[in-house]
This record gives C-alpha cells, sequence and structure tokens, in this order.
C-alpha cells in the first residue's frame, strides 16, 4: 500500500513542474497518434517486463508488477524531459498521461484471474 501512494505522489508532484501552458504555435492533439504509441508502449513495456520477472528471474508476480509499472512510467517521463530540451520540444501531459493509462492497462491485465 505504501508503494501505491509512493508512486502516486510522484507523479503529481511531475505533473505540477511540467508547463502550465503550450507555446502558441505548438498543437498537441489528446487524439493524435502520438498518444496512442505513448498508450501501446507504456502498455507492452510493462507486459514484457512483467513477464520477464515473473518467467525468467522468479520474483513474486506481486512484487514484479510494481517494478514493472514503475520502470514503464520512468520511461515516460525520461521521455517528456528529452523531448523538452529538444528544439521546440515540450514537456506533455497529456502524452504522460496516456503513458499512465497504459501502464493502468497492463496492471489491469496482470491482475486478472487465469483460466484453467
Amino acid at each position: 500500500m505504501y508503494k501505491n501512494k509512493l508512486i502516486w505522489i510522484l507523479f503529481f508532484s511531475i505533473g505540477l513542474s511540467a508547463p502550465k501552458k503550450l507555446p502558441k504555435d505548438l498543437v498537441d492533439p489528446w487524439l493524435g497518434f502520438d498518444k496512442v504509441q505513448h498508450f501501446s508502449f507504456s502498455c507492452l513495456i510493462t507486459l514484457s517486463s512483467q513477464y520477464l520477472f515473473v518467467n525468467k528471474f522468479g520474483m513474486e508476480e506481486n512484487g514484479a508488477v510494481y517494478i514493472s509499472a514503475s520502470s514503464s512510467l520512468l520511461i515516460g517521463i525520461s521521455k517528456e524531459f528529452v523531448d523538452k530540451k529538444k528544439p521546440k520540444g515540450f514537456f506533455s501531459r497529456r502524452d504522460l498521461l496516456a503513458d499512465i493509462l497504459g501502464c493502468g492497462f497492463a496492471v489491469f491485465l496482470i491482475n486478472l484471474p487465469s483460466t484453467p
């Protein structure tokens, strides 16, 4: 339970540090292809790392899900900071939200009960 609160506090503080408004000449649509990529890659990174941790490294499934989701979100956050340093780049909260939703969907899939 403590880990969940720590993760949410981390993402909330990162969201507050992001720029509040985009420059007028930049567009960041909610339903752009970029958001689909962020959602998909975050989901796939979480699922694939979960598989590796549990099946190849022998970790418990409950412990591995925290590492899988955290590592995927860390990659997404890092990418936003890299984007911010590019010319005309910016830190996109919308991209970060797509990353969080992708990880959340992966955690949902991981926690589904197994079929016999």
